[in-house]
């Protein structure tokens, strides 16, 4: 007759490799965290995308921890199970906080893409102005050249044919001034409109991975009422 198989040291590998992405995770987390950016939208957003993505092993290091419910547990590791069992909890609870923040600093570091964006063109009207006048100020050949010089240094480049006279080719000028400032600002709005996406993309990811993670978390407490209900004795 075969003699019982002991599991023990089975379960305790996978536990001690369970111990090992726990503490894994929270070398990531001290990582993320540290040093902190309290009130920067862009920086608390995107720590919280990190804390999301590196829930995966918190899950698996956790499952294993847990592995096998009482058989095999050392009596000490007991007290730390019961410990753990309510970290869970309290991880689960803060991944749920993070989906308010998480939408709140959307808003907030789109509300800073778009004012920086539009910084940039307010920055750039003075100048857009300035070839404007200097234009209308063309009256001789030598001011001509000199405009032509300016438009081309601020990257407007206008259509010029041989024999044009000064007031036609003023009004060149100002037409490639104006389709460069359209052009500013269409790119400026599809500047905006491109990082509003790709924020909206990875906010809404990091959203649902949250709210994943809390069920998730609140899960492990939940399943793990047997340490926790475990006789004083057996700590």
């Amino acid at each position: 007759m075969m003699d019982a198989i002991d599991f023990k040291p089975s379960f305790r590998l996978l536990r001690q490799i369970g111990y090992g992405l726990f503490l894994l995770v929270l070398i990531e987390f001290a990582d993320i965290w540290i040093p902190a950016q309290f009130m920067n939208p862009s920086w608390e957003l995107q720590a919280i995308g990190s804390m999301v993505e590196k829930v995966p092993l918190l899950w698996f290091g956790l499952a294993l921890i847990f592995l096998g419910e009482y058989y095999g547990h050392r009596k000490g590791e007991k007290r730390f199970l019961k410990v753990l069992s309510w970290v869970a909890l309290l991880l689960g609870v803060l991944y749920f906080l993070f989906i308010p923040i998480a939408v709140i600093n959307l808003v907030r570091v789109d509300r800073q893409n778009a004012q920086r964006v539009e910084t940039e063109i307010s920055r750039r009207v003075p100048v857009i102005q300035q070839l404007k006048d200097q234009v209308n100020q063309i009256e001789t050949g030598e001011q001509l050249t000199k405009a032509l010089g300016f438009l081309n240094s601020a990257g407007v480049y206008p259509s010029i044919e041989n024999g044009q006279k000064i007031p036609e080719v003023k009004v060149q000028m100002l037409q490639s001034i104006a389709q460069s400032e359209t052009q500013l600002k269409t790119q400026a709005q599809a500047s905006v409109d491109s990082q509003r996406l790709g924020l909206t993309k990875r906010s809404v990811k990091w959203v649902l991975g949250a709210l994943i993670s809390g069920f998730l978390l609140v899960g492990v407490w939940r399943t793990t009422r047997w340490v926790r209900k475990m006789p004083l004795e057996d700590y």
